[in-house]
């Protein structure tokens, strides 16, 4: 959250907030409880708030960095939310991936009130945490396992620009890194680059 605080989450369902300055070692200051199901990931974002979203409760909840309390959003409405991204061209967007069983799809919400949701793109998410990048063009790259697909989308015009498909090289949906000139790095559960 700053230089003081760092925010953690794990699949035992609890957000935590921890002191990281103190003199006498990291301390825990609170404890957030409002997930029913483990946290999936964590999202600092650049308007004093953070967000959360867990697939098994379905959940994207938006949060206060100063109060820690929850900001009631639409987000909550979402079906078994896999990633979030916010955009660093249109930084009052937020991305999320929706993975359910049918329908998948990324949903961008304004990040102000009254967080509308103001574009779709179906048939594309991301099945893994850290699959969801924005690349240096601003274009998004979204990793999917079953079908491993690697997915590039316009965020600009809500549509899919390319598919990649390749069983040699993406042989399993895994997390991307992106490493500047509109490129990333795919890491596969494999291990092989």
């Amino acid at each position: 959250l700053n230089n003081k605080r760092v925010i953690s989450s794990s699949y035992d369902k609890f957000i935590k907030i921890w002191n990281i300055s103190s003199t006498s070692g990291i301390l825990l200051i609170q404890t957030l409880t409002q997930h029913k199901e483990g946290v999936l990931k964590l999202l600092t974002l650049t308007c004093n708030r953070f967000a959360s979203c867990s697939y098994n409760d379905g959940e994207v909840k938006l949060w206060d960095n100063e109060t820690y309390q929850q900001i009631p959003t639409p987000f909550e409405l979402q079906v078994c939310p896999t990633s979030l991204l916010q955009l660093n061209k249109q930084r009052e967007v937020l991305v999320i991936s929706s993975c359910p069983q049918t329908n998948p799809s990324l949903r961008f919400y304004q990040l102000q009130q009254p967080f509308n949701l103001i574009g779709i793109v179906e048939n594309v998410c991301t099945t893994h945490k850290q699959g969801l990048i924005e690349l240096t063009n601003g274009h998004i790259a979204a990793s999917r396992h079953e079908p491993n697909h690697i997915y590039i989308i316009d965020p600009q015009t809500y549509r899919l620009v390319t598919t990649i498909m390749d069983s040699q090289y993406i042989p399993i949906g895994g997390p991307l890194y992106g490493c500047g000139n509109d490129s990333f790095i795919y890491v596969p559960y494999s291990g092989k680059y």
